[in-house]
């Protein structure tokens, strides 16, 4: 098993690759979109995802993810409120 730490943060974010034994791999940083449209970040996030997995041939189902983010999490849905950001775009 593999993990992914991703620490979305005001003004970057942070990608960590992990093994199963939590020991890090590798660690990616990547610019924090700050306008109410977080997509462009996301989709960072997954292109990075998708690179390292490509480049450590993990597979899709083998890996889990934590996310740390500086915005409110709706617990009914489990999705990020919104990202609150600093500063203006």
């Amino acid at each position: 098993m593999y993990y992914f730490g991703i620490d979305i943060g005001g003004t970057k974010t942070a990608i960590s690759f992990s093994e199963h034994e939590c020991k890090i791999i590798e660690s990616n940083f990547i610019e924090t979109c700050r306008s109410s449209n977080f997509m462009e970040t996301g989709s960072k996030i997954f292109q990075c995802m998708d690179t390292l997995l490509e480049k450590y041939k993990v597979s899709l189902n083998d890996f889990i993810i934590g996310i740390a983010c500086p915005g409110p999490l709706d617990l009914e849905t489990g999705k990020i409120a919104y990202v609150a950001t600093t500063g203006e775009n």
